[in-house]
């Protein structure tokens, strides 16, 4: 499994099974956005942590959107682009 799809979505996720503390669970969250943020930057989109666990997604020319786990994520990546989009293309 890529560490993409590991993503921490809003609820507890087997990637952090791990997380002792909460310290440890937001380093863990900040991880992971990283990594989706960097996969997402060759699409001109970018990747930040919302409240509650969500994720924010930007374009850069401002128009966002708020997803609430990494599925979402996907969807809202291709109405931004407005094309289809597989993360396993890039």
């Amino acid at each position: 499994m890529c560490s993409i799809c590991e993503f921490r979505a809003a609820r507890h996720v087997l990637t952090e099974a791990g997380a002792a503390t909460p310290l440890d669970l937001a380093q863990a969250r900040r991880r992971s956005v990283a990594v989706l943020g960097d996969v997402m930057q060759s699409l001109g989109v970018s990747v930040s942590a919302a409240p509650g666990g969500a994720l924010r997604l930007r374009r850069a020319d401002g128009v966002e959107a708020l997803v609430a786990d990494t599925d979402a994520v996907w969807h809202a990546c291709e109405a931004l682009l407005g094309a289809a989009f597989d993360p396993l293309h890039i």
